[in-house]
């Protein structure tokens, strides 16, 4: 018995000084800002100018963090070999209540360590533009949380993800977008309950939630000390960090611990639904048939004949950039509350002048 308690002892004291290098969340090698190549536009944008004022170049590696109290998102930017602050900005909307999210459909943003890839990236009417954070990670997985589709978005609406307005989430995607078609692999997202200060956590002690934030406090100082995100392991459920600046040492075949991390995606061409716009506001003809088992031609030919009118939570649905988007928001069972340039373009314009005029 003291055998194994003096080897858990020590594996302890190994995992916030080890773990494979192949298990990385950023780059292992020294992190530095791109530098600047021949034939880039000559015309910088507003958000270079606003980055170059400050220090900072649009495409050097970012690190963001949120706290869910003060609805706070700080975008944190690669300068001089470590992260400084950049912008702290307001979320306009998250859900649920301090502490994590535990399973689909709790609407409860969630709390912990998370990363966005180049294959997160969205661009759409409904969110404006938006980044996946990746929930459930690792830990979330170990211990059976469920849940899906966790976005930093616009548009300033929340059932879950974190909701900014249109031209702050257009800021934040161009910083993470141009991080990753920089090199970098994967941007980490730190989300907190708070600023995991002593005097906030003993205010906290009992709370609900207050261990799992206890294991959040680790990485949230060790990032303050180095300025450089910590990498982040789960061990036995729990959060464990180990600082960026401690050599990597490899902990083959450890059965108790392993990285938080994602697979690094490629950054594909932005998403457009303009293609979908103009494929859903072609004509249609009238004497076109529905196929048996095509259930969208049916809903739309049922609404289009209905003089049921339309229910005042579409109302959004008006706008043709909302309406082109098959969701919650805009049921193709309800074509005709579109305006001209939605899916059916004049014949819905039309249906919905005749429903004014009643």
């Amino acid at each position: 018995m003291p055998h194994q308690v003096k080897a858990l002892a020590v594996l302890s004291v190994l995992l916030f000084a080890a773990f494979a290098a192949s298990a990385e969340n950023l780059v292992e090698a020294p992190i530095t800002a791109p530098a600047a190549t021949a034939g880039e536009d000559d015309q910088p944008s507003e958000l270079e100018k606003q980055l170059a004022a400050e220090g900072f170049r649009l495409g050097a590696p970012a690190f963001i963090r949120i706290f869910k109290a003060d609805s706070s998102l700080e975008v944190w930017m690669l300068r001089r070999g470590r992260f400084d602050l950049y912008r702290r900005y307001t979320i306009c909307k998250w859900s649920g209540v301090l502490g994590p999210k535990l399973h689909e459909g709790d609407r409860q943003s969630p709390e912990g360590v998370y990363f966005i890839t180049g294959g997160d990236l969205v661009v759409n009417a409904r969110w404006h533009r938006a980044m996946n954070v990746g929930f459930p990670n690792t830990r979330d997985q170990a211990l059976g949380l469920s849940g899906s589709g966790i976005l930093i978005h616009g548009k300033c609406r929340s059932i879950g993800c974190f909701a900014l307005t249109d031209g702050v989430v257009e800021d934040v995607y161009d910083i993470v977008q141009a991080a990753l078609e920089a090199g970098q692999s994967r941007i980490p997202v730190h989300i907190f309950p708070f600023e995991l200060t002593r005097e906030k956590l003993a205010g906290a002690a009992h709370a609900e939630w207050s261990d799992f934030w206890q294991q959040l406090k680790r990485g949230y100082d060790l990032f303050l000390r180095d300025r450089l995100p910590p990498r982040t392991y789960v061990c036995n459920g729990r959060y464990a960090f180990q600082s960026r600046r401690e050599p990597v040492v490899s902990l083959v075949g450890n059965p108790v611990c392993m990285a938080v991390t994602r697979p690094a995606r490629p950054v594909l061409a932005a998403t457009s639904l303009a293609s979908v716009r103009a494929a859903l506001a072609l004509p249609q003809p009238r004497s076109l048939a529905c196929g048996p088992r095509d259930r969208r031609c049916h809903l739309i030919k049922t609404a289009l004949r209905s003089s049921v009118p339309c229910p005042r939570k579409y109302g959004r649905c008006g706008n043709p950039q909302v309406a082109a988007v098959k969701s919650v928001d805009c049921p193709l069972k309800y074509p005709r509350c579109r305006k001209q340039g939605g899916s059916l373009g004049a014949a819905h314009a039309t249906l919905k002048s005749r429903h004014k005029s009643r």
